[in-house]
């Protein structure tokens, strides 16, 4: 059973990360990571490296780590025109706002956590994001991947709570480079099927899932750049639960299920259909898990006398009296 701690409800006031509520099997909260703003709706900067020893921006989701030849997560905005105009990515300005790079060795100036000169590493590496266990339940749903060009392949591992996985691969040329192309294309990571290039028709992404892989409960994912390039818009839904198997509960005088919109939802344990005309039942909350121990008269009976008792009808709530002395045979002179 997963521990979860926050309140769902509390992510729509976030700014500029886009929230939408969508119907399925169970609705979710959706979150788009545009890496223009971080969790609390405050601008990243171009050229700001997002994991430590810098703060990562969005800690309330996911905590972001990188390896490899390269120095760390970085924004880079890729507005054509834009402060990364007259860089050395203009493969990068797709004219995405920012995206997330691997900040290349040959530009180390960084200034209070932000690179003079973002700039993408032409040998790649990889970008972790690992999601925290208080979100609650999350299905990944899609990325854009940036600058697919010749280069170099990027690889995207899915890992659930069972350490099961799925590993999307993107190939080259799949978003091909501006501005002779694209730049920037959708990659589908929920259905477990390939998608298309729109650069190339017929050129498709390969997936590789393993039996059993739970795509409604991942924990991390990892993107392996084999050469340059980035992301954008990634997209993820969460809910508090799948089940009501997820719910944690310890009132005895509450049922708590999984309803339509993944939240974990406590009612009242009913003990009406206890209830008689004589008394009613309810729930005590030193009682077991769903008791009905406490029960409540309803009908005042006369007290008993030396000839008979009192007691409610359950179905008719009267008093119905049954003799408890025999008297012998009226006779002819007398009555008993």
């Amino acid at each position: 059973m997963k521990s979860v701690t926050t309140n769902l409800s509390g992510f729509v006031a976030l700014c500029c990360i886009v929230l939408a509520m969508v119907a399925g099997p169970v609705a979710a909260v959706v979150v788009n990571i545009d890496f223009s703003t971080d969790d609390g709706g405050l601008l990243v900067a171009n050229g700001q490296r997002v994991e430590s020893p810098q703060p990562d921006p969005w800690a309330d989701y996911f905590i972001i780590t990188s390896t490899g030849n390269n120095l760390g997560a970085t924004i880079f905005d890729t507005t054509i025109g834009g402060p990364n105009a007259a860089g050395p990515d203009f493969d990068l300005l797709v004219d995405s706002g920012n995206i997330l790079i691997l900040q290349d060795n040959v530009s180390p100036a960084i200034f209070g956590g932000i690179f003079t000169t973002p700039d993408d590493s032409g040998i790649g590496g990889n970008i972790n994001i690992d999601f925290s266990p208080a979100v609650g339940f999350v299905r990944v749903v899609d990325v854009d991947v940036v600058d697919r060009d010749a280069n170099g392949v990027v690889m995207i591992t899915l890992t659930d709570s069972a350490a099961l996985t799925r590993m999307v691969t993107v190939p080259a040329e799949f978003t091909g480079e501006v501005p002779t192309d694209i730049g920037i294309a959708m990659v589908d990571l929920s259905s477990g099927m390939p998608t298309e290039s729109p650069n190339i028709p017929g050129l498709f992404t390969s997936v590789v899932t393993d039996p059993g892989f739970d795509g409604d409960d991942i924990v991390g994912l990892d993107f392996l750049f084999l050469g340059s390039g980035g992301i954008d818009n990634f997209q993820f839904e969460i809910v508090e639960c799948l089940d009501s198997g997820d719910c944690d509960n310890t009132d005895p005088c509450t049922t708590t299920t999984c309803n339509l919109i993944g939240e974990c939802q406590s009612d009242p344990v009913d003990c009406s259909g206890l209830d008689t005309a004589c008394e009613t039942f309810s729930c005590s909350p030193g009682g077991l898990q769903g008791n009905c121990d406490v029960v409540t008269p309803i009908v005042s009976c006369p007290a008993d006398t030396l000839c008979e008792t009192f007691a409610c009808n359950p179905t008719t709530g009267a008093c119905d009296a049954t003799s408890i002395v025999t008297c012998p045979t009226d006779t002819a002179c007398e009555t008993f």
